[in-house]
């Protein structure tokens, strides 16, 4: 079983880890933004990009099974 943690950062201004999260037209220097991880708490690794990586490969491997199933 996998824990997770997670972290809240406030950002203002034009902070690079705010970057991909607010559109340019949308910025503005004073605002705030709350920046939120889901991490797996031994390793720290991000538990977003981690299910997004699963999906991924999953998505593949059944592509690369599905002439298997497919009907003669």
């Amino acid at each position: 079983m996998a824990t997770l943690t997670s972290t809240i950062k406030v950002l203002s201004g034009a902070h690079l880890e705010r970057e991909g999260l607010v559109p340019v037209g949308s910025r503005n220097s004073d605002d705030y933004y709350l920046a939120v991880s889901v991490l797996f708490e031994d390793t720290k690794d991000d538990a977003i990009d981690t299910l997004q990586m699963l999906q991924r490969e999953v998505r593949a491997l059944i592509e690369d099974f599905k002439p298997l199933f497919q009907p003669v």
